[in-house]
């Protein structure tokens, strides 16, 4: 048995049972699979640190909710597999690694106050300019973090961040070398340049037949058409499954949340913080928080003692104000517990946490309660509809696995689905069509379908092209899957001449077109060499010249000739015209008549900017070099 099962989770079944796995992801998030019991394999060893599959899986879950919303809504399925996510996670789990045990190394900790700040601070978490711990829960439930883990990047990104500032400040760009970059940056060349423009000469370039038939059998094994098919293929979609809901299904799971639902208080804080260092004592603090307090029993406003006093920068300017807080831990126990004791517009006793002394109100308390059933109507049947589509979908990812697995083609599993089998001709091994003009003819649909390289890898393996088989079940993306067979391959064949006579033409064309602007350019050149002025010698030849004043910052010229001026060696400056072809045939003659350093085209401030620009640049390739130095002296085994 367990046999059996290990050959199909190989084969057919695999993708099958992996949708299964994929359901709680989709109904409950990745947080219920990937904290559940249970010791997980060891994937690497970072210096006698294990990292597990259950952390590189969390970082997969991580690097794809990240990159899917980069991506908006031209979501590229195929760049967020698993393959493809792995290896990157497992990087960034060593080098984060890496630099925590550095940090260990060095006693440097990230005070909990300051992860606590940063949230607070975190833009996505605030409501009108205010920290809401509803809106953290809303986009931690979106992304896949929880709190812990939340903290545990933000710690990371500081430490990261820490480092980058440490071999910054110990970094330095010398005024010679941001001199140097400025003359580089600014330098203008005064240049005569001309355009040889291949097309004006390919309209009048003649080939004979005899020619074209010769290149034609010289050529014969290039022009063959490619090896393409016809395709049927059976789509499963999702939304296929999702069906009208019953009213009372609706009110059942209304009244169910509704059980299950917490009323929660919320509580608008404000804040005076004092901090505990070497210029100030614990005893300083609380002596000065008395004078503060009693300055507020006296009338004063608490956001002007704020303002004044509070050494929290991220509020002070705010008056205290640091939004509204829930008991969800996002504060230290002590602040959080001085919070709740308060009523509306009372000043706490100094309260003492890592951050230092604050004085604490409430100046304002909400209670979260169930919100309507009609409010809440429609997006209930959504997720009774998508659970209930959601089932359906993996039962019949199943079903046609199982099915099309035996079956000859593919009516019987879309007789099974009731589903239906669509066909597309012509597809090729790189996904475009061998049949003319059919590519404007696909649908968006089939268009997605088939530039999957899953698809095309599945198609065209020896099992469904050479056997006839039906493919495996290619899962789009977390809503699709595809089944496809090959109707009928064509192999490559030979073209007629009379098939390639207008493409022959015209590479031909192309080929004397170019000789001809390389023997012209050649004589012009020597024209120049013997003592012609540049300008003269391109008129008489019937161009047109031009002068210009050119930086590398200059985008009126033609970008193959800007790189190749300033590609020029200096001194051929007044000397040598030069020559570069571009991309498509052209070429271009040019002569520097002079060169010019940018000295004081910026004023101070722009200087300034570049060396630190200049020092930024420094600073990432340092850091980069320090990140691999790190991995070299390690020792990380991989399992």
């Amino acid at each position: 048995m367990l046999r059996t099962f290990r050959e199909n989770i190989k084969g057919r079944m695999g993708k099958v049972l992996l949708a299964i796995i994929i359901v709680p992801f989709v109904l409950f998030g990745a947080e219920s699979l990937l904290t559940g019991g249970g010791g997980a394999a060891t994937v690497l060893e970072v210096n006698g640190e294990e990292i597990d599959a259950q952390q590189v899986a969390q970082e997969v879950v991580l690097l794809r909710n990240e990159m899917a919303s980069r991506m908006g809504e031209d979501v590229d399925f195929e760049q967020l597999s698993q393959e493809r996510l792995t290896p990157a996670a497992i990087q960034r789990l060593t080098e984060s690694t890496l630099i925590r045990q550095l940090f260990g190394e060095l006693s440097l900790t990230i005070p909990e106050a300051l992860l606590q700040q940063t949230i607070m601070q975190t833009t996505a978490f605030q409501v009108d300019g205010k920290f809401s711990s509803e809106q953290m829960s809303r986009v931690l439930a979106d992304t896949g973090f929880n709190l812990n883990t939340l903290k545990g990047r933000l710690a990371e990104d500081i430490r990261l961040g820490q480092l980058r500032a440490g071999i910054l400040q110990s970094g330095f760009v010398t005024e010679q070398n941001t001199r140097l970059i400025l003359e580089i940056v600014n330098e203008t060349r005064a240049v005569d340049w001309v355009e040889l423009a291949i097309g004006s000469i390919t309209q009048s370039t003649d080939t004979s037949e005899a020619e074209l038939m010769e290149y034609y059998e010289a050529s014969k094994a290039e022009f063959l058409t490619a090896l393409n098919v016809d395709v049927e293929y059976l789509l499963i979609d999702r939304e296929a499954f999702s069906e009208s809901v019953d009213e009372s299904l609706v009110v059942a799971e209304y009244n169910s949340q509704k059980n299950e639902f917490v009323e929660t208080e919320r509580r608008e804080v404000a804040h005076i913080l004092l901090e505990i260092n070497s210029d100030q004592s614990e005893t300083d603090a609380l002596q000065k928080m008395a004078e503060i307090a009693e300055k507020y029993n006296a009338g004063a406003s608490f956001k002007t003692l704020a303002v004044e006093y509070s050494q929290d920068v991220g509020s002070a300017r705010d008056g205290g104000d640091l939004g509204y807080a829930e008991k969800d831990g996002t504060f230290p126990e002590e602040f959080e517990e001085a919070v709740f004791a308060l009523s509306e517009g009372a000043l706490s006793a100094p309260v003492i946490t890592d951050a230092g002394v604050h004085l604490i109100t409430v100046t304002d308390i909400t209670k979260t309660s169930m919100p309507e059933f009609d409010d809440m109507k429609r997006d209930i049947e959504m997720q009774i509809q998508r659970r209930s589509a959601t089932k359906e979908y993996v039962r019949v990812m199943a079903q046609v696995a199982d099915v099309a697995f035996n079956a000859a083609d593919l009516v019987e599993p879309a007789s099974a689905i009731n589903g239906t089998v669509e066909s597309v001709s012509g597809i090729t091994r790189t996904g475009d069509s061998s049949s003319s003009g059919q590519d404007a003819q696909l649908t968006s649909q089939q268009q997605q379908i088939f530039s999957d390289s899953r698809v095309l890898d599945a198609l065209f393996s020896a099992d469904v092209l050479d056997d006839g088989m039906n493919s495996e079940v290619v899962e789009l993306n977390d809503s699709q899957g595809v089944v496809v067979r090959v109707k009928d391959a064509y192999e490559p064949r030979q073209l007629d001449f009379d098939e390639v006579r207008a493409q022959i033409e015209t590479r031909l064309q192309q080929q004397k077109a170019e000789l001809a602007l390389s023997e012209l350019a050649v004589e012009l050149v020597q024209q120049v060499a013997d003592g012609g002025e540049f300008s003269k010698v391109m008129v008489a030849a019937g161009l047109a010249p031009a002068a210009s004043d050119v930086t590398r910052q200059t985008r009126t010229l033609p970008r193959e000739l800007l790189e190749a001026i300033f590609a020029a060696s200096r001194s051929s400056e007044g000397k040598t015209v030069e020559t570069v072809v571009s991309s498509n045939g052209t070429q271009f003659l040019f002569k520097i008549n002079s060169v010019s350093d940018g000295k004081g085209a910026l004023d101070a401030n722009q200087q300034a900017l570049l060396k630190q620009q200049s020092a930024d640049a420094v600073a990432r390739q340092e850091l980069s070099a320090y990140i691999e130095n790190l991995k070299q002296s390690a020792v990380i085994t991989r399992y």
